[in-house]
Parts: C-alpha cells; structure tokens; sequence
C-alpha cells in the first residue's frame, strides 16, 4: 500500500491530467494577482502582504505574509485545481504563521472559482466559500 503522501502525490498527478485534457477555453484568471479579503469566512487584515498570481503558463506563485511558495495550477468551466505549493520554511510570528497556513490551507481545499470582475471566490467540493480575493493588479 503507498504512503499517504504518495497516494496524493498521486491523486493529484491524475486529477491534473484529467483536468488538462479537457477541451480548452479562454481563461479568466493568467495574468491576475489577487490578495485575500475573507479567509474561511474571516476578514484579512488590508496591512498584510498576502496574494496569489496566476500567470499563462499553468503556475501559481505568491507570498502567505512569511514565506513565498509556487505551484501548477488548472482549470476548466468553474473548476480549478492548484498543485501542492513548494514553500519557503521561515519562521514567523504565530498570527501571521496561522494566516498563512489558514492561506495554503484554503488553496489546497479549493475546486471552484467564481471571478466577478476583480473579485474573485474559491469554494471547496461542496461549493463553501473558503477563500473571498479581490484583483490588486486591476487597472
């Protein structure tokens, strides 16, 4: 039987694929930075410097307030699917240290996205908002 984190490494690896076999169409998000605003249902501090990129190429990359970190990301429809992030290990005040792993959390959790304008939701599988951005790269 595979290690736990072989068997994600795994399910994720599939899910990618899956995800990028399906038909393409004109995505909403490469190219825009975002900064949270509500975290799990909780509002984020405007002072903190917290945001998540998405460029045209499939990455992620971003700051949780302490340390910076990058990944793959997809999407399809309304479906989106973020790659375990690689992190840098700083050590950081514990609220800022909880924001963040509350962050990345949120990241992992999320399967939907709804963008309105320079607004943007994430909601996990069942469809609960876990991660409310607003566009800090807007015009």
């Amino acid at each position: 039987m595979p290690a736990p984190r072989a068997t994600t490494t795994i399910c994720t690896t599939i899910a990618l694929s899956l995800l990028a076999a399906l038909p393409a169409r004109a995505e909403p998000l490469p190219g825009s930075e975002w900064a949270p605003q509500e975290l799990s249902g909780a509002p984020v501090p405007p002072e903190t410097d917290v945001f998540i990129r998405f460029d045209g190429e499939g990455l992620y990359f971003g700051n949780g307030g302490c340390n910076t970190f990058r990944g793959r990301y997809v999407t399809q429809s309304d479906a989106i699917l973020l790659s375990p992030a690689a992190a840098t290990m700083m050590a950081c005040a514990e609220p800022v240290a909880r924001r963040e792993s509350d962050f990345m959390q949120a990241l992992s959790t999320a399967r939907f996205f709804t963008r309105d304008g320079a607004s943007l939701t994430l909601s996990d599988a069942d469809g609960t908002a876990v991660l409310t951005m607003d566009q800090r790269d807007r015009d």
